[in-house]
């Protein structure tokens, strides 16, 4: 099983670097473009609504394709009532499309995209006359936990546990399938914890992390060892859109990780975001 998560995570990172495009629309399905070139289609699951948040505002997608051509690459998202066509073709990596569900928000301009058995994607989205801007947000539905956000959605970013202005461990999430890097890391990538589950209090971990080597090429080995961090919820002091998390045993000081909710004024710019044009 290692071999073959390592050959398509290789295949995904192949498939991310030649669309050029971090943190984007396309980097969250570049694992599923290697899943199905390697399986002939037959691993990806189909569309699942369960779980993704309500829609919110007039349906501005239904109906419309649009499209992005590079090279000799063709990318484009079909989006019918509340499922969405991803379909992407290349001679080298061949066709493939894959039907997700989707609801919007209309008002934050959230776009939420699901498959069977997978995490939520979540993008940030702006029409432009005849275009599309995409990319991967940052940004929560208001008022969820961090078991919540983690138990359900994918990262496009991982979150910083600070103190105070120091990034001391980083909460990051690979993916919808189990790579081998921990979910909490410190910023040198030399040591972190493997997690086994995030209830509505506690963050559970199942193994300590320590690295050898240097990027591209390190290698971390795991010591079982169950451990318990527990965290409470605070309002943010200086923004109502934010939520900050305290956790403590990580670090000899409480560590404090802060999660943003969408609102209509913390809207992205969408200035450096993937733009489609419609069909």
């Amino acid at each position: 099983m290692k071999k073959t998560l390592s050959m398509v995570f290789a295949a995904a990172l192949a498939a991310a670097i030649f669309f050029g495009c971090s943190n984007s629309s396309s980097d969250n399905s570049a694992l599923l473009l290697a899943m199905a070139n390697n399986s002939g289609n037959s691993n990806i699951p189909g569309p699942d609504h369960t779980g993704l948040p309500a829609n919110v505002g007039n349906n501005d997608f239904a109906g419309k394709t649009f499209k992005r051509t590079s090279s000799e690459t063709t990318e484009k998202y079909a989006f019918g009532t509340d499922t969405v066509t991803w379909s992407f073709s290349n001679p080298s990596y061949g066709n493939t499309n894959i039907v997700y569900a989707y609801t919007y928000n209309a008002t934050t301009k959230q776009l939420f995209m699901k498959l069977a058995g997978m995490d939520i994607q979540m993008y940030d989205y702006k029409f432009d006359s005849s275009s599309l801007k995409m990319g991967g947000s940052s940004r929560y539905p208001a008022g969820l936990g961090l078991n919540e956000i983690y138990n359900k959605y994918s990262f496009n970013y991982s979150m910083d546990m600070k103190n105070g202005v120091t990034t001391v461990y980083k909460l990051q999430k690979l993916g919808s399938v189990q790579l081998p890097y921990p979910n909490i890391v410190n910023p040198a990538n030399t040591s972190g914890y493997r997690i086994s589950s995030i209830t509505a209090d506690k963050i559970n971990t199942s193994a300590d992390a320590t690295a050898t080597g240097t990027q591209p090429n390190i290698t971390w080995t795991y010591t079982d060892h169950a451990r318990e961090f527990a965290y409470t919820k605070n309002d943010s002091e200086s923004d109502s859109t934010k939520a900050v998390f305290d956790i403590t045993g990580l670090d000899t000081n409480t560590l404090k990780l802060t999660v943003t909710y969408a609102t209509a004024d913390n809207i992205p710019s969408m200035t450096s975001a993937i733009t489609y044009t419609q069909e």
